[in-house]
């Protein structure tokens, strides 16, 4: 049982590589990063907003917990709101302040 578990989390994880910048890897020509898929994105940011998700983003980066653990629907809605909470205090912000254009 341990064993298809640990394949499923490779298998999973082949297909979401977590790519955290850095050039070319040694030995391959000029290679291009791809970009972040949405989900990547969502977690990205959240994680630069909230202590929750950095610390999920830490453990998934570490090889602590798999990628369908990481993005189990309550991550999701958890990061989710963060990033929705902070573009709506963004929002708020903007409206106090106006510039004269004169």
């Amino acid at each position: 049982m341990h064993g298809t578990h640990q394949f499923w989390g490779v298998a999973a994880r082949r297909f979401m590589p977590l790519t955290t910048g850095g050039g070319p890897r040694p030995g391959c020509a000029r290679r291009k990063a791809r970009p972040f898929r949405p989900m990547e994105r969502l977690m990205f940011s959240a994680a630069a907003r909230d202590d929750s998700p950095a610390r999920r983003m830490h453990l998934f980066a570490s090889r602590l917990i798999g990628p369908l653990r990481f993005l189990n629907p309550a991550a999701l809605a958890k990061a989710s709101a963060v990033n929705l909470r902070h573009r709506g205090a963004a929002v708020i912000r903007g409206k106090g302040s106006s510039r004269s254009c004169g």
